[in-house]
């Protein structure tokens, strides 16, 4: 559950979800908090808002410094030895770091400075993507997005939550609070024979998880089977269990070899998400 004064600094920005992704846990009394009202501490996929009830109204909600904790424990490498061309950067501040191209734009256009603090690092690589830090946030860059997208924000605020070994039993969704909806699907599926022959039975399996990892019931499943042969066959599975699993066992006869194709729709009520899955058919 999202609400009062962490709720209004979610939604203070444009388009939230992308700036801070969904809730992983409800607000929660920090337990080093010395303040008699207590501090409360909130995680979202991409930030950790802490919640000071003595500071000053404007003041109240602040946003972890999850880049700058990042940038020091990280390992990375500068991302290219040529300089950008000075026409597409802007240092921040004046004198400051470049923020450059897209990076710039995402950052001019979800709040600048004010949310997502001073660049303290130059492009650079990390794990085999180029990103940017800023204290608040670590800038990613995507070329195989689609255009418009190809800027992400790191899960900070998920790394974190498993950095600091924070208890896993708050990322349990409450009976009436924000989290029992899912707000994100996220669908895996695989076969239980990899590799088959030209006759048998074969069997998919099908997770269903929300924005948590929690699992979702009574999600509706579709089976897509595109065969070697050319044949296609639709399967309708059974409505994800408790666990948010779903299965489908089904007859593969005389068919050559080659891939087989499997296309996976889930859907809810709001939600419709695909993927894909495959197996071989081996003579």
């Amino acid at each position: 559950m999202v609400s009062g004064a962490i709720l209004e600094m979610y939604e203070s920005v444009p388009e939230p979800e992308v700036v801070f992704g969904y809730p992983i846990t409800k607000a929660f009394e920090a337990a080093w908090s010395r303040n008699p009202s207590g501090t409360l501490i909130q995680y979202f996929e991409r930030a950790r808002f802490e919640l000071h009830p003595e500071n000053p109204a404007d003041l109240r909600v602040t946003l972890t410094l999850l880049g700058e904790y990042f940038y020091d424990r990280d390992e990375f490498q500068p991302a290219s030895h040529n300089k950008p061309s000075p026409y597409a950067c802007r240092n921040i501040p004046q004198g400051g770091l470049p923020v450059c191209y897209a990076f710039l734009q995402f950052f001019d256009q979800y709040g600048g400075v004010a949310q997502f603090g001073y660049p303290i690092s130059e492009l650079v690589t990390h794990q085999g993507r180029m990103v940017q830090y800023f204290q608040r946030a670590r800038f990613e860059w995507h070329p195989e997005n689609p255009t418009g997208e190809k800027v992400t924000l790191s899960e900070l605020g998920r790394e974190y939550f498993y950095d600091l070994n924070e208890d896993y039993k708050l990322m349990r969704p409450e009976s009436d609070g924000i989290l029992v909806h899912p707000l994100e699907l996220r669908i895996h599926a695989f076969v239980n024979r990899a590799v088959m022959p030209s006759n048998g039975l074969q069997e998919l399996f099908v997770v269903v998880q929300n924005q948590t990892l929690q699992p979702v019931s009574g999600a509706h499943v579709t089976l897509h089977l595109n065969l070697p042969s050319g044949k296609m066959h639709d399967f309708s599975m059974p409505l994800t269990n408790s666990n948010g699993l779903s299965q489908v066992a089904f007859i593969v006869q005389d068919e050559p070899a080659g891939l087989a194709q499997v296309v996976v729709d889930v859907r809810t009520v709001e939600l419709h998400v695909t993927t894909t899955t495959s197996f071989r058919i081996w003579k």
